[in-house]
C-alpha cells in the first residue's frame, strides 16, 4: 500500500541556493519553507541597499531599484503559488498593478519629496480617487497573494509538476 509522507524543509541556504539557481524559471513547483527562506534573503538584501544606497540616490531610483529587485523573486512566487494549484497569473497582475503604483507615486513625487511640504497638498493627493483606488486594488491583490503563499502544498501532481514536499512511499 502506498502512503504519502512530507520531506524535511529546506534551510535558508539551500532554499537561497535553489531559488538562486531557477531564478528564470517559471515552471513546476517550489514548496513554503524554499519560498519564505527566498522572500526572507530578498528583504535582507533590499534593507541593506536601500540603507546604503538611500543616503546617496534620490527616491526614484530607488524605487526603480526595487522593482528590478522584485524580480529576483518573481520567479519563486509563480512556482509557490503553482504548488498551491493556482495559475501564475496572479503574481503578474499583482506586480502589474503594483508597478502602475509606483509610477502614479512617481509622477507626483514633487507633491511627497518638496522641501517646503505641503500637508494640505499630501492630504488632496493621498485622499484622491485615483490614489485609493489603486491603494485598495494593489493591496487587496498582494493580501491574496499571500494568502495563497501560505497554504500548504498540494500532495498530488498536478498540472505543474509532481509535489517537491510529498513523496510517494511503500508501506
Amino acid at each position: 500500500m502506498k502512503q504519502i509522507e512530507a520531506t524535511p524543509s529546506v534551510g535558508f541556504g539551500d532554499a537561497v541556493k535553489s531559488s538562486l539557481n531557477r531564478l528564470t524559471d517559471f515552471k513546476g513547483r517550489t514548496r513554503r519553507s524554499e519560498f519564505w527562506w527566498t522572500i526572507l534573503a530578498y528583504y535582507i538584501c533590499v534593507l541593506i541597499i536601500n540603507l546604503i544606497l538611500g543616503m546617496i540616490l534620490p527616491q526614484t531610483a530607488l524605487t526603480i531599484i526595487g522593482i528590478i529587485l522584485q524580480f529576483l523573486i518573481f520567479g519563486a512566487t509563480v512556482r509557490r503559488l503553482h504548488d498551491t494549484g493556482r495559475s501564475g497569473w496572479w503574481v503578474g497582475v499583482s506586480w502589474i498593478v503594483s508597478i502602475i503604483s509606483s509610477i502614479y507615486v512617481m509622477a507626483n513625487s514633487d507633491i511627497l519629496m518638496s522641501v517646503n511640504i505641503n500637508p494640505e497638498e499630501i492630504m488632496e493627493f493621498a485622499s484622491a480617487p485615483a490614489t485609493i483606488g489603486i491603494t485598495a486594488i494593489n493591496t487587496i491583490l498582494n493580501i491574496i497573494v499571500i494568502i495563497f503563499c501560505l497554504l500548504d502544498s498540494k500532495a498530488e501532481t498536478n498540472k505543474y509538476g509532481e509535489s517537491p514536499k510529498y513523496k510517494e512511499t511503500e508501506e
